[in-house]
């Protein structure tokens, strides 16, 4: 029997018959897109000096798993997935663990610390009563600035001292704000606040007799040390 079709039904059977074939194409080279897509986007990854234990492709969404030492490599291995061509969506499962850097072979955080020992012998001067530092000790400060930039992954402590005179309280509070003068002067010129903890000690830990006045001086303080990782 013959059907008689109008020209309308058989543009209609031949766009459905287009999209079936397209799906059909879609359908057998889905694996080989993705792993073209798997491929192209580690060998970017690679190539920005970035390293991911998980990357999977499903259709031509890319998921990014494993760890990296900070958000910001984090952020840029999902920027540089997403720019590659092809790619619909990145779902970024990477995961942050922050690491230390290591700026030390063996020995060199010893001589290191003896030179932040020698900056404290230096004496940090104040006027007195407060917590504002004399010009006399820009120089000093501005050496361990320099040293502190030469070597980024160090992060010191910066302890504040007073002699015995006076109320113990009043001297707690007066270290505190040394402290805290330093840092923020190391910060001014450019050091990473991060990598500095400010902490006044007051009167407990004397170097020296308080009963003289060399003694006292000497006690009036602010030490430089390293801070290790706990």
């Amino acid at each position: 029997m013959w059907i008689e079709m109008n020209p309308t039904k058989i543009k209609l059977l031949g766009i459905v018959g287009i999209l079936i074939l397209l799906l059909c194409c879609l359908f057998f080279k889905s694996p080989q897109i993705e792993a073209d897509l798997s491929s192209r986007t580690f060998e970017a990854l690679k190539n920005k000096g970035i390293t991911v234990s998980g990357l999977t492709v499903d259709g031509r969404d890319v998921t990014l798993e494993g760890f990296v030492e900070s958000d910001k490599i984090r952020k840029k291995a999902g920027e540089i997935a997403g720019k590659i061509y092809g790619v619909n969506k990145v779902i970024n499962n990477l995961k942050v663990v922050y690491s230390p850097p290591k700026v030390e072979k063996s020995g060199k955080i010893e001589k290191l610390q003896e030179t932040l020992t020698g900056f404290s012998a230096e004496n940090i001067e104040f006027e007195t009563g407060s917590s504002v530092i004399r010009k006399t000790s820009y120089p000093v400060l501005n050496k361990l600035v320099q040293l502190l930039k030469k070597y980024p992954g160090v992060k010191i402590e910066i302890g504040g001292h007073t002699d015995s005179k006076g109320n113990a309280e009043f001297n707690l509070n007066l270290s505190q704000r040394r402290a805290d003068a330093v840092k923020k002067y190391l910060v001014e010129q450019g050091i990473d606040a991060g990598r500095l903890v400010a902490k006044g000690y007051g009167s407990s830990k004397p170097v020296a007799d308080n009963k003289t006045p060399e003694g006292r001086r000497k006690n009036r303080r602010v030490e430089f040390k390293i801070q290790k990782e706990k």
